[in-house]
């Protein structure tokens, strides 16, 4: 087919990005019923999506997901994490155009805020045991 829209996200202005394959690189892709598409990825560093930064404040790898319409247009993008490492290893959309991800995480806990954005999150990890797992019910709109 035609091509649609592209789009880059991270900081690849600064070469120390490049020196492992983990940071700032797609993990998951997913297109729900209405034709957009779903991008979770680990970010260290920062990334705009549509005028708005989204910055790792740690400098560490916390969880993003960007909903993309069928255009290119960002329809929501959000960060994820806390402190210590945050790694999404996949998303799928949900028949209601939300998005589950799963993943890790490499410290006491990880956040997904407490403004209804994630349902069903109440994990505990410890950083002795390699990490714990997640599982976040994300509302995209």
């Amino acid at each position: 087919g035609a091509h649609q829209f592209s789009a880059g996200f991270g900081d690849s202005e600064d070469p120390h990005f490049f020196d492992t394959f983990d940071n700032n690189t797609w993990s998951s892709l997913d297109i729900d019923a209405d034709g957009n598409l779903l991008l979770a990825a680990p970010l260290v560093g920062a990334a705009t999506f549509d005028g708005t930064t989204l910055t790792s404040p740690d400098g560490k790898m916390d969880v993003l997901i960007v909903k993309f319409a069928p255009n290119g247009d960002v329809l929501f993008s959000q960060l994820f994490g806390g402190g210590g490492t945050q790694i999404v290893l996949d998303v799928a959309a949900t028949n209601s155009g939300h998005a589950v991800l799963a993943g890790r995480f490499f410290s006491s806990s990880v956040d997904f805020g407490t403004s209804g954005i994630a349902l069903g999150v109440g994990l505990r990890g410890d950083i002795s045991s390699g990490g714990d797992g997640f599982v976040a019910r994300i509302i995209t709109q």
